[in-house]
C-alpha cells in the first residue's frame, strides 16, 4: 500500500435534503469506469457522484470525519479503511469484482 501522502482518491460530499452528509469516494483509477455486475447490469463510477476532488487518505480521513454516511468503492480505498478500523472486513462487498462498502454513522 502506498503511503498516505501517495495513494489519491476521487472524493466528493453530497448534503441531503434531511441532514445527511454522504462521502463518495473511490480509487483514483476506477472513475469513469463501468463495472459488470450481471449480464444486463452494469454500474457506471460517476464523476457527477465520485469526482469532488483529487485527495490523499490524510485528507480522505478528514472528510470522513464530517460524514453521516460513507460510501467507498475500490480494493485501494476499501483496504485502507479496513488497516484503519473504520470498516470491518466482513462489511465489504464485492461488486463486480471491486471492493464496495457503506457505513452508516
Amino acid at each position: 500500500m502506498e503511503d498516505n501522502q501517495q495513494a489519491r482518491y476521487w472524493a466528493k460530499l453530497h448534503y441531503s435534503a434531511t441532514g445527511e452528509v454522504v462521502l463518495a469516494a473511490c480509487d483514483l483509477t476506477l472513475l469513469g469506469r463501468m463495472i459488470p455486475v450481471s449480464e444486463d447490469h452494469v454500474i457506471e463510477v460517476s464523476e457527477e457522484f465520485y469526482m469532488g476532488q483529487s485527495i490523499n487518505w490524510d485528507q480522505l480521513l478528514i472528510l470522513i470525519e464530517k460524514a453521516t454516511i460513507i460510501n467507498l468503492l475500490g480494493d485501494e480505498v476499501v483496504t485502507r479503511a479496513i488497516e484503519h478500523k473504520i470498516l470491518a472486513p466482513e462489511a465489504v462487498l464485492k461488486v463486480g469484482g471491486v471492493s464496495h462498502a457503506q457505513i452508516m454513522l
